[in-house]
């Protein structure tokens, strides 16, 4: 929201132009891997920041720029990095909740390595797969991680309050973390 009110803002005064003000979320269509997912679709706000940590990571251990161990410190580093911030989060809503956020971070890069390898896997077998077999099954992929894994991130949120799943019929919330219809428990005395 701050975003695209500052860009109206400085697009309507001539400070800039629309152009340099991309979009902040990329294409769903783009999302048929979870690599894809957290690089092309999900908002980029974060990305140049934390990958610019696991870069300089690589260079301290000498790493060969493109090769896979420079391509996997990156990814962790960065993810761990994202999960830091997160966790400042945490701690803002309840110093108990301090780091509560991370587990889903480090479990997406975990997903990713995953990911790389049954696709290696899957283009050493020569077998030509339809490209709409392929997109489809990965579209599967990604909404069963997410549904699998976003618990992870929001459940503590849930159960100190910050989300509030009763101010609607419906909820997708209460869906993925099954302890969000018990009601919110507080942690203002924390």
């Amino acid at each position: 929201m701050q975003y695209c009110l500052l860009a109206a803002i400085s697009v309507a005064v001539g400070w800039s132009l629309p152009r340099e003000w991309p979009n902040v979320y990329g294409q769903w269509s783009d999302a048929f891997t979870v690599r894809r997912f957290w690089g092309r679709t999900y908002h980029q706000l974060l990305r140049r920041y934390t990958s610019s940590f696991g870069k300089m990571f690589c260079r301290l251990l000498n790493l060969q720029p493109g090769s896979w161990a420079s391509s996997y410190t990156q990814l962790y580093v960065g993810f761990a990095v994202s999960g830091l911030m997160h966790c400042a989060g945490d701690f803002m809503v309840s110093p108990s909740l301090l780091g509560a956020s991370f587990p889903f971070f480090a479990a997406q890069a975990v997903a990713i390595s995953l990911e790389d390898a049954v696709i290696d896997i899957a283009k050493r077998t020569d077998m030509k797969w339809p490209e709409l077999l392929v997109r489809g099954l990965g579209y599967a992929w990604v909404f069963a991680w997410l549904s699998l894994s976003v618990p992870w991130y929001i459940n503590w949120s849930v159960k100190a309050g910050v989300i509030d799943t009763d101010r609607v019929p419906f909820s997708l919330i209460t869906l993925l973390v099954p302890s969000a219809k018990t009601g919110a428990v507080s942690f203002a005395t924390a």
